[in-house]
């Protein structure tokens, strides 16, 4: 099959074939899916790492909080000097 036209059988072209322009828009959903997952990917590393840093912000208040107690409770039982 071609998009010519022949004499005395085809007078115009047939343009583009059905199962081509249905490949070529297979090809655009999964280049745009693909777009998608790696902005995804994106995400999932940026959230991750935020969260990660959100927990060490918090256990480091946490042990800075307990060693303040353990201090403050050290020294209201130690015998004055």
């Amino acid at each position: 099959m071609t998009t010519d036209p022949t004499v005395g059988i085809v007078t115009a072209a047939a343009g583009v074939l059905p199962h081509i322009e249905l490949a070529n828009q297979v090809m655009k959903v999964l280049e745009t899916t693909k777009n998608i997952t790696r902005k995804f990917d994106g995400q999932t590393s940026k959230l991750m790492d935020a969260v990660k840093g959100a927990i060490e912000k918090r256990l480091g208040i946490l042990v800075m909080l307990r060693a303040l107690s353990w201090q403050t409770h050290w020294m209201s039982s130690s015998p004055p000097i």
